[in-house]
């Protein structure tokens, strides 16, 4: 799923094509516009960035997202915990685009 930062519209359906260095590479029905700041919602990842570009061939609209900050599921509950209970989050590297992970 993919949802802008700026405003409340709903998410939209994507599908990662690739995940190649910082940038990720989506297949979506409708177009986006650049510049927009998005999440992408993945099964294990939370993935914030930019879109950097937009184009249709003949199939799917092409996206591609700059990505500014990853951060596993996992993560995102810990750090949500520690909120609600009133402790601070330890920096641990969360928030910052980790290339390690893949999407095969």
């Amino acid at each position: 799923m993919l949802s802008f930062l700026e405003d409340q519209a709903e998410p939209m359906a994507a599908r990662v094509e690739t995940i190649k260095g910082n940038m990720v590479w989506l297949e979506m029905n409708i177009p986006v516009q650049c510049r927009n700041l998005v999440k992408i919602e993945l099964s294990h990842y939370l993935l914030l960035g930019e879109v950097l570009c937009c184009r249709k061939y003949s199939g799917p609209y092409c996206v591609g997202v700059e990505l500014q900050h990853s951060v596993s599921t996992g993560e995102v509950a810990s750090i949500a915990s520690e909120l609600r209970s009133g402790r601070h989050a330890k920096s641990s590297g969360a928030g910052h685009y980790h290339p390690e992970f893949a999407i095969a």
